[in-house]
């Protein structure tokens, strides 16, 4: 089984104190989180065989959480999603 402290948590939300909270929050219980302020900032920085968690934004300036969702939908990707 995987442990689940060793997974990546990645926060996707353009509002910095909420991103910033929820960051805080997770890493207070050993997850490890890495945050973006864009949906674009994540994908020019994940590398495409990552795996892990994502908190999605669902409305962002730019591309959407909805609209990052269906990119993540290819195959190239191994992400859970959470809104």
């Amino acid at each position: 089984m995987t442990d689940v402290t060793q997974q990546t948590v990645y926060i996707i939300d353009d509002e910095d104190d909420l991103r910033d909270a929820l960051s805080m929050l997770m890493r207070a219980v050993g997850l490890r989180v890495v945050t973006f302020a864009s949906a674009r900032d994540f994908l020019q920085n994940v590398q495409q065989r990552e795996s892990g968690c994502l908190v999605l934004d669902i409305r962002m300036p730019g591309m959407s959480g909805i609209e990052l969702q269906a990119e993540l939908h290819k195959p190239v990707y191994a992400f859970l999603l959470c809104f």
